[in-house]
């Protein structure tokens, strides 16, 4: 099965954002950011996302759950 729809069946089950980025073996990282909001990087095999860790809980979520 695709990560996309591995992705959109963790969604159906109610899963948030981060929780489906963890379930997918990707590693999350929040840092202070001046200008981002966020950015997805892969690294040969290793997949990460990096938030700015200024961002409240719920603009957390969107920014991880966008495409």
């Amino acid at each position: 099965m695709s990560l996309y729809k591995k992705a959109k069946a963790l969604a159906r089950d109610g899963k948030r954002p981060l929780e489906i980025a963890a379930s997918l073996g990707m590693k999350v990282l929040f840092i202070p950011f001046k200008a981002l909001k966020g950015i997805a990087i892969s690294l040969g095999s290793e997949r990460f996302i990096f938030i700015d860790s200024g961002l409240t809980e719920i603009e957390q979520q969107l920014v991880c759950g966008m495409k």
